[in-house]
């Protein structure tokens, strides 16, 4: 016997069933709670909005690809292949949901600050992406590298909107990784260029990170 469901979950389920059908800005916050079967007062307030729906599918994918990820897997793999496959995985796990995805972002397409209302969301998941490719995501660094890979995945993700091949998601992936290390490389070697020519002028040892 299947647990129930939370109030949470049959929210987000009749949601996603919704957009799948019909676009986004055409579906009403009521017309999801109606197909959800549920009332107001059955709902947390954090969830009382469509971009609190949005974000809490994101956060389910977030729960659902950390729980595909195994990390003994990754254990001889290069950052880059190890962050290919959990952005891939997350991809797949979105597959089963296209219609509505593509649907809201669409949407979304047409209305900026429903967009911007989803950035704060969009980093969380970066960060959680980095954590499950064993990279960390913390402090000034993390938070580039959470910007970074942002750009990466979006990329990818207007491939995957427009695609039904996942071949060209992968490649688009693959090549935006590719042009993030080698920019990541280069401003390694600028760094160190710079503090080499310091120490110098300095007379001392160049400083390390």
């Amino acid at each position: 016997m299947s647990a129930k469901r939370t109030a949470e979950e049959r929210l987000v389920d009749a949601a996603m069933r919704l957009a799948a059908k019909k676009p986004w800005e055409e579906i009403s916050f009521q017309d999801i709670l109606k197909s959800a079967r549920l009332t107001l007062a059955k709902l947390p307030p954090s969830l009382h909005s469509k971009p609190a729906i949005v974000s809490a599918f994101i956060s389910r994918v977030d729960a659902e690809l950390l729980a595909s990820i195994d990390p003994e897997e990754f254990e001889e793999a290069r950052p880059r292949d190890r962050l290919f496959d959990v952005l891939m995985t997350r991809f797949e796990i979105l597959e089963d949901h296209k219609a509505a995805v593509r649907s809201i972002a669409q949407s979304m397409q047409r209305d900026p600050l429903g967009a911007l209302s989803q950035a704060e969301t969009i980093d969380r998941s970066m960060g959680w992406a980095l954590a499950a490719a064993q990279i960390d995501a913390e402090g000034l660094v993390g938070a580039a590298r959470r910007r970074g890979l942002g750009l990466v995945w979006l990329a990818a993700f207007r491939v995957w909107l427009r695609e039904d091949d996942l071949n060209k998601v992968m490649a688009e992936l693959d090549n935006r990784l590719a042009q993030g290390e080698k920019w990541l490389t280069m401003l390694r070697g600028r760094r160190g260029a710079r503090q080499g020519a310091s120490a110098r002028a300095g007379g001392g040892q160049p400083l390390h990170s």
